[in-house]
């Protein structure tokens, strides 16, 4: 008779820690010890899922609605089903809301020389507001004047999100 002896078994879950609104996370779950491993999952408050037979580097892909916790509820060698460990790991997602801005004109002057914008911004980081991507501006800014013509100015944030463009 042949006799399996393994540790009890470990392992981990990665995820991007940041993504934008509706973007899609993959969730990789890596386990010591060989395999292959029955893998029960949950993902926020979701029903659990069970995964017969996956080894490491097993990957799901999901799109959050909110910031959310992925775990590892249960993990098994598939193969000598005694051997059982429980909430075994997590990784969390922190999904960023939509960067938001409100224009509004503020100010311009006789000679059409000092157009001006109020932008109230919402969304994204707070704190990390940049416009033209280089000026940090908080959640209220008035734009510098602008003369007659055509321009484009962007408000961003840290989050990786895509900027906002105004023309």
């Amino acid at each position: 008779a042949t006799i399996n002896v393994r540790p009890n078994p470990e392992g981990s879950v990665t995820v991007v820690a940041d993504l934008c609104k509706g973007q899609t996370a993959t969730a990789t779950f890596n386990m010591d010890f060989g395999g292959p491993f029955d893998l029960t999952y949950q993902i926020g408050s979701a029903t659990d899922v069970v995964v017969p037979g996956v080894s490491s580097g097993y990957s799901i892909d999901f799109v959050p609605t909110g910031n959310t916790t992925v775990k590892i509820k249960q993990l098994v060698y598939t193969d000598i089903p005694l051997c059982t460990s429980v909430n075994v790991a997590s990784a969390n997602v922190n999904v960023n809301d939509t960067l938001k801005v409100n224009v509004s004109a503020k100010d311009c002057d006789s000679v059409a020389a000092g157009f001006t914008f109020d932008l109230t911004i919402s969304g994204g980081k707070p704190g990390t507001y940049l416009y033209n991507s280089t000026t940090s501006i908080g959640s209220s800014f008035t734009t510098p004047a602008f003369a007659n013509g055509q321009y484009d100015f962007t408000v961003s944030d840290s989050s990786g999100c895509p900027a906002l463009i105004f023309s």
